[in-house]
């Protein structure tokens, strides 16, 4: 039985939608929905049978039936529903009446066999016996409710035959009248002929089916009743077999004489033989109609088809049962004997592997309780409905088990279906339900349900609470009773788009209380079906009031922020506060001179005077005075009738034209400074945001006119310190800017005069210590005594060792010839060097690409990495550096790194120490100076970073270009020189007491010829390219142009031309230079003049071979 909120009975057929729509109000059932569950269970059943079923309720025998019943009840259908037969069928009910009765009263059930009823709807249809049982239904009492009875045909010819042998009819006449009898009346077509065919006999039936009256059928040959393409075959066939074989019977069609219909007919012929004799004597015929039965029949196909169909295609499992009873009879088995495709699906085991298989073979561990239900509708025959989980197969179904055949056969047919999800959903929805009653039950969302014309239907208490109506008055109201008129055309969109798309977006509008007064909600509907609407709302007034104060507060701040005149605040933010609350006056009075009288500074009016200017004083009543005083905020609603305020303070309320009024004290510091108050003509009830909206008004108004009067103070004073500031700036950057030239200077002196001490060293005592070297070695060639010569060798050693000291001088002052020209990590190599010469190792590291830097910067840059290198000496306690040189973007990055004690940087910021050292600070300065940067970083224990980044060389032209002095081409010479065994040479130095010493030494020699002397690299050059001599001896360190760049350049165009290098310095790196620039040789000075001459004539003689 099907409950909730579908309509009852569920199903499809007539008499289900008969019962759905029969008035049984007015009939003893009475109103449906009030039946009893044993009632609408038992009416379940017939409903459901395939059986003609039919149910006799209560004492008076109410008559309910099923669709097969409608058939036995002819032309009283549908009227005899609900009714008692003893009233609308008398005769029926007497027939049946006594069975009824006992079966009521014994508690047992009853059969009436052989009870003739219609077997159709028509008056003419055939009749057919009957037998009818009886079957009692109990209350929950135990007494009998309710009888249902089932129909089904009687065995006719067994009882026609116990009738013909009863002792009636012993008599031959009287059986022949009955048998005469019967022929006439059989519904079948029955004719008797002599052996010529002519008619000795045709019943009424037979004439009615041909469509021919006696005398007609008298003279019609019998062939002749037949379709005209079936009478040959009659003749020759049929009548032919009739008289050789004795008798014939098959399908044929008799033609209706009248109509020309054609009929189909089981047409039965036999001969008849004299039995003495064994002659024929008469021919006899026997046809049926078979124009019902072919009807059936196509019926039957047609059923068996969608059976088939059905049996096929459906979603339900279906299977039909044979049970199997122990010995006593008792259900213990049952076999497969049919199953659907569906049932795979359904129940989770393999169709094919279950027909014709015991259910236990298939199931071992299936609960009795399966079979016991199937085994009771097989004994009983009535179908039986229920939902069970079965554990072997953790499902749980839905079965509909019905009989298919009589209790004899105990074939069962079972449609079955899983319902495992159903039923959880099913449990879910209960719990969906609940959780939703429970939501229901929450007193912060209302629920509104809403019927066809959105009338309201049903809603909780939370909206009744937010509406102050009763349950009662909200039912049944319209939307439009709830809603303003301006929100009309909202609230019809979000009907038109629910009756679209069956939901809206929430959104938010006014609903009047029962008092009239109004309250904002958030509305959020959602279509439920055609008919209902359900529809959530939450109470959003505060939050409403909230927005509207806070975007009135927002609008008061957007509006008196930028001003910055007292007065205009004061205008701006009563007519602000005037529009809000639609009062007809705003004022805002100051404490004058600090005496405690209060003057109205300013007042916005809207339909009443102006009181600005006049003083308030106690004509408006001490207990407002004496409130304000104390800090409190004063409300009158209603002065006209204040029973608290004198006739007198009355009336000079109402000249001022004020019935409510608010007044907002301003106190500050304990002392009352000021105070606003608003002002009704007519009284108000003021709420509690109003007054918070003028108390916040008050404060805000307050705090700008304050701001204003500081802002004024302020830009005065601003204007004070800017100039002061101004004039500071000017002062600081001119001393920045001087300090910044110092430090240059400072840094450009001090190379300065490393260069010039470096230059005086190189080019004054260097040349003149190697000079005298010479002299005291030429002197020693001469014939001496031995004392002379000792001292001239000791002489000659401290010359020596003046020369040595020398070049360690120039060394620490200057970078050795060609550094600057390599570039940056030849210079800074140098410097490496020089730290390992005071036991501190450093390890250097670069970038492969070029970084070219200008001579400043270079300087600069160089000498800030022996700066920082000798901090690490002095200061980190550890004699170990790293020197990472690196390109980043536009700028050369140099750091220096060391695992050292480390400093806090706070402590130790780059500024010049106390003894006038620059140190860190002088390295920021240059940097600063050349477009640099200087970073440090350190912490105590964990060593210190510094990093440099200085500006790279932009891409100039050759230096020699810039300064207009280009080097002259090589001379395109008209023959290549030819050589004597004469070696030319080529002298190159600055010094001009250097080259003659040098020429001294080398012209005693005869086959040395000095052809030309220069000065610098660029004479060597030009004179190089116009005389092409085949030894030159070329200093390093010259003007213009140094020796290692002259090398190169001669290397690269006269790579037969030999170059010897000359120089002061003893370090290997200047010697490796001038060999990569090109030279086959390198001397220094000191050792020239006695090494010169012979390393001339190796060279040559090298060159030669």
């Amino acid at each position: 039985m099907c409950t909730g909120s579908f309509p009852w009975p569920v199903g499809k057929g007539t008499m289900a939608e008969q019962f759905r729509g029969h008035a049984w109000s007015e009939t003893s059932l009475g109103s449906i929905s009030q039946w009893p569950e044993k009632l609408k269970a038992t009416v379940d059943i017939i409903l459901h049978a395939d059986t003609p079923r039919a149910v006799f309720w209560g004492t008076d025998f109410t008559f309910l039936y099923n669709d097969r019943w409608t058939d036995l009840l002819g032309d009283k259908h549908p009227s005899i529903l609900g009714t008692s037969l003893e009233k609308t069928q008398p005769a029926l009910w007497e027939k049946i009446k006594s069975e009824l009765k006992a079966t009521r009263e014994t508690g047992a059930p009853r059969e009436l066999k052989n009870l003739q009823l219609p077997v159709g709807r028509e008056q003419d249809d055939d009749t057919a016996l009957f037998n009818l049982r009886f079957t009692p239904v109990f209350s929950g009492t135990g007494t009998v409710a309710g009888i249902i009875s089932k129909a089904a045909l009687a065995p006719i010819n067994q009882e026609f035959d116990q009738l013909y042998e009863s002792s009636s009819f012993q008599d031959e006449k009287a059986r022949l009248r009955l048998l005469a009898q019967v022929v006439q009346n059989s519904p079948h077509f029955i004719r008797v002929s002599d052996t010529e065919g002519n008619p000795l006999f045709i019943n009424e039936s037979a004439l009615q089916l041909i469509g021919m009256d006696w005398q007609e059928a008298q003279k019609t040959p019998v062939h002749e009743f037949f379709v005209e393409e079936e009478r040959e075959y009659v003749e020759q066939h049929v009548l032919k077999s009739v008289v050789e074989n004795g008798s014939w019977s098959g399908e044929l069609h008799f033609q209706h004489a009248k109509t020309g219909n054609k009929i189909p007919v089981l047409y039965s012929i036999f001969r008849i033989d004299d039995p003495q004799t064994g002659t024929p004597t008469h021919f006899a015929t026997i046809t049926r109609d078979l124009t019902k039965q072919k009807g059936t029949e196509h019926k039957l196909r047609k059923s068996e088809e969608l059976y088939k169909s059905l049996f096929e295609s459906m979603d339900e499992g279906f299977f039909l049962l044979d049970m199997l009873y122990d010995v006593s009879g008792r259900p213990v088995d049952f076999r497969f004997a049919e199953v659907n495709p569906a049932f795979s699906a359904h129940s989770g085991l393999d169709a094919g592997d279950v027909a014709g298989k015991r259910v236990k073979e298939v199931l071992p561990d299936i609960e009795d309780y399966w079979i016991e239900q199937y085994g009771e509708v097989a004994r009983t025959g009535e179908p039986v409905r229920f939902t069970d989980y079965s554990q072997p197969l953790e499902r749980i179904f839905d079965v509909n088990a019905f009989p298919i055949a009589p209790p004899s056969d105990h074939r069962v047919a079972v449609l079955f279906k899983d319902v495992t999800e159903q039923v959880k959903t099913k449990q879910k929805l209960q719990q969906h339900k609940n959780r939703l009653q429970t939501a229901l039950e929450i007193d912060t969302v209302g629920v509104l349900f809403w019927g066809p014309r959105y009338t309201l239907t049903e809603t909780n208490q939370a909206f009744l609470q937010m509406s102050g109506f009763g349950y009662e008055e909200a039912i049944g109201k319209s939307w439009k009773e709830f809603t303003p008129d301006e929100y009309y055309t909202k609230s019809e969109k979000a009907i038109a788009e629910l009756n679209d798309t069956g939901s809206t977006d929430a959104y938010e509008k006014e609903y009047y209380r029962k008092d009239g007064s109004r309250w904002w909600g958030l509305f959020a509907p959602r279509r439920i079906n055609e008919d209902e609407v359900v529809e959530y709302v939450v109470d959003i007034t505060e939050r409403k009031h909230r927005e509207e104060r806070e975007h009135f507060l927002l609008e008061l701040n957007d509006t008196l922020r930028p001003l910055y005149n007292p007065d205009k605040i004061l205008e701006e933010a009563m007519q602000l506060l005037g529009d809000y609350l639609d009062v007809n006056r705003v004022i805002y009075l100051n404490n004058k001179d600090e005496d405690q009288k209060f003057i109205i500074k300013s007042d916005y009016t809207s339909g009443v005077s102006s009181i600005a200017g006049e003083h308030l004083s106690d004509k408006f009543g001490t207990s407002m005075w004496n409130q304000l005083k104390s800090g409190n905020t004063y409300v009158a609603n209603n002065i006209p009738d204040d029973p608290a305020l004198s006739g007198k303070v009355k009336k000079n309320y109402n000249k001022i034209e004020t019935a409510a009024k608010v007044g907002v004290p301003l106190v500050k510091n304990d002392k009352l400074v000021a105070i606003l108050a608003v002002h009704q003509a007519e009284a108000r009830e003021w709420t509690e945001q109003e007054m918070a909206i003028v108390e916040e008004t008050a404060e805000r108004t307050w705090a700008y006119v304050e701001r204003s009067k500081a802002e004024q103070q302020l830009i005065e004073l601003k204007n004070t310190l800017e100039d002061r500031v101004k004039k500071r700036t000017r002062a600081l950057k001119s001393y920045q800017k001087k300090l910044q030239s110092l430090t240059t200077r400072l840094n450009k002196t001090e190379e300065h005069e490393r260069q010039r001490l470096a230059s005086e060293l190189h080019d004054n005592l260097g040349q003149m210590l190697t000079l005298g070297k010479i002299s005291l070695q030429n002197i020693q060639t001469e014939d001496l005594s031995g004392e002379a010569s000792d001292e001239i060798a000791t002489a000659t050693g401290i010359v020596d060792e003046a020369l040595n000291y020398t070049r360690e001088l120039m060394t620490e002052l200057k970078p050795p010839p060609g550094s600057e020209q390599e570039g940056i990590k030849d210079s800074l190599e140098w410097v490496a060097n020089k730290m390992e010469k005071n036991e501190m190792e450093v390890m250097l590291s670069y970038d492969d690409e070029k970084m070219p830097l200008t001579d400043e910067v270079q300087t600069f840059v160089y000498q800030s990495v022996r700066e920082l290198l000798f901090n690490v000496l002095k200061h980190a306690g550890v004699k170990k550096a790293r020197v990472n040189v690196s390109r980043q973007e536009k700028n050369i990055r140099v750091s220096v790194e060391d695992e050292g004690t480390g400093f806090e940087i706070g402590a130790n910021d780059p500024e010049p120490d106390a003894n006038g050292g620059f140190g860190l600070f002088n390295i920021r300065e240059r940097m600063d100076w050349i477009g640099g940067d200087f970073e440090i970083h350190s912490e105590p224990g964990t060593g210190t970073r510094a990093v440099i980044y200085a500006p790279l060389k932009k891409d100039q032209p050759d230096a020699a270009a810039l300064q207009g002095n280009e080097l002259t081409p090589p001379a395109e010479p008209e023959a290549p020189p030819v050589h004597s065994e004469k070696i030319d040479i080529l002298l190159v130095d600055d010094h001009d007491m250097v080259r003659r010493g040098l020429r001294n030494l080398i012209e005693v020699q005869d086959e040395l010829i000095i052809i030309a002397e220069a000065g610098n690299g660029r004479e060597a050059v030009d004179l190089t390219r116009e005389l092409q001599p085949d030894i030159v001896i070329m200093d390093v360190n010259m003007p213009v142009m140094n020796g290692i760049e002259a090398t190169e350049i001669l290397s690269e165009e006269y790579p037969e031309v030999q170059v010897i290098g000359l120089s002061l310095h003893d370090q290997k790196e200047v010697s490796h230079k001038m060999q990569r620039a090109g030279a086959s040789a390198y001397l220094t000075k000191d050792e020239a003049f006695e090494t010169l001459t012979g390393t001339i004539r190796n060279i040559f003689q090298a060159d030669r071979s």
